[in-house]
């Protein structure tokens, strides 16, 4: 009997695509001890500073999510340095983690309204007891020995969970952990006009499909006591950067540094149509880009003294985008004068870009407004161009002296 395909409401029209809420699907990778959970509750956290409801965690862990509970009758302190607890609904999933169990417990957890939603950890779903591989292998005895069959009812089960998380509208945004190991592959290489083997290191490898890791929007490595300090740049090692995944549009979202729930708050106010802020993830990045150029570990280590003396590179990561600015513009000008034959314009110095920052200041000027009009970042700008700038900001002081004088006038 055909279906009568008269029921089903008709094709919408095309219409203009404008931003709106957007659902969001962010991925959490590293071993045990890397600061997974926490960093999870703590942007679930800062989630629900912009979208309301409760926050809900799945469990499949036998609850070793409790110790980031307040005790009974106590409230939660996410604050205390040591011991933070975070106030969150817990589901406690046991086996088996087939993928259809794993979406119908979502789907309870959809079914509280949340601001967030957080699985801890869907490794489970891949090798747990009765996920994936474990559900196949009781599959070959079901049918026999049929190996190739036996995938199809786990596939199926995986197809509904992906399926059900990649159609669940914002808000929540949903936040998934997977368990990550260290990987080593024997490759065949040349040397001496002789093939031999090597073993390089991939890197941290997750412990889950590809079909789901690319379904998320955002993927942060976080390697064994990160504290939450996820892996941004690429280390050249292939496992990592095949499933690394950092988005251009997310990329000022998550700047480098431990994650807190100012990321989680920034993820839900872009997911609910506001512009991605400016941050310092490109001057970071063109930071690195510069200590790139370096030879060896030392080399890098002396340029960046140039830069920020007296500081770690972690530290670095932690400074205010005018700091980065004088500091690139002290690395650039030592790199130029390093390599006198190059023919690029010469940059104001940090010393000039200090003092141009006080003159904006001064004058009332935004930064984004000097951008704008210079076409360039204040750590960019040519020298040749500084009287150029001081005259502007001087017009911009004349005009505001006589637009006073003219008010005066039409008082009196």
């Amino acid at each position: 009997m055909s279906e009568d395909w008269t029921k089903f409401p008709p094709v919408p029209k095309p219409s203009k695509s404008v931003r709106g809420l957007e659902p969001m699907l962010i991925g959490l990778l590293g071993p045990p001890g890397s600061g997974k959970t926490r960093s999870m509750l703590r942007m679930m956290r800062g989630v629900q500073r912009v979208f309301q409801g409760p926050l809900v965690l799945i469990d499949t862990e036998a609850g070793r999510s409790k110790k980031f509970s307040p005790r009974d009758g106590e409230a939660a302190n996410p604050d205390h340095p040591t011991e933070a607890t975070y106030d969150f609904q817990r589901i406690d999933l046991e086996p088996p983690f087939r993928g259809d169990r794993c979406w119908e417990a979502m789907k309870m957890a959809l079914a509280l309204h949340p601001a967030a939603v957080g699985f801890d950890n869907l490794s489970d779903e891949h090798v747990g007891e009765g996920g994936y591989l474990d559900f196949h292998d009781k599959e070959i005895e079901r049918m026999g020995g049929n190996e190739w069959g036996a995938w199809n009812r786990p596939a199926s089960c995986r197809k509904r969970l992906i399926s059900g998380i990649s159609h669940v509208a914002a808000p929540p945004i949903l936040f998934f952990t997977f368990i990550a190991e260290e990987k080593t592959a024997q490759i065949e290489i040349e040397e001496g006009g002789r093939k031999k083997k090597k073993v390089i290191n991939k890197g941290w490898t997750p412990v889950a499909p590809l079909l789901i890791l690319k379904t998320l929007d955002l993927t942060c490595i976080l390697p064994w006591d990160s504290k939450g300090h996820p892996i941004w740049e690429s280390r050249h090692l292939p496992g990592e950067d095949f499933i690394r995944k950092w988005p251009d549009h997310l990329v000022a979202l998550f700047q480098p540094g431990q994650i807190t729930e100012a990321h989680g708050e920034a993820l839900a106010r872009w997911a609910a149509g506001a512009p991605a802020p400016e941050g310092t993830g490109e001057l970071l990045r063109e930071l690195q880009g510069l200590l790139a150029t370096a030879p060896d570990q030392a080399a890098k280590k002396a340029l960046l003294a140039v830069g920020f003396p007296g500081m770690t590179w972690k530290l670095v990561q932690g400074c205010p985008a005018a700091q980065l600015q004088v500091g690139l513009a002290n690395m650039r000008s030592h790199l130029r004068d390093s390599a006198p034959g190059e023919t690029a314009p010469e940059m104001i110095t940090g010393d000039q870009v200090f003092e141009l920052l006080a003159q904006l200041r001064a004058h009332g000027v935004e930064l984004s407004d000097f951008e704008t009009r210079y076409q360039c970042r204040i750590d960019q700008l040519p020298v040749d161009r500084l009287s150029e700038v001081e005259a502007w900001l001087q017009q911009g002081d004349n005009a505001q002296v006589s637009g006073s004088q003219s008010e005066g006038q039409l008082t009196l």
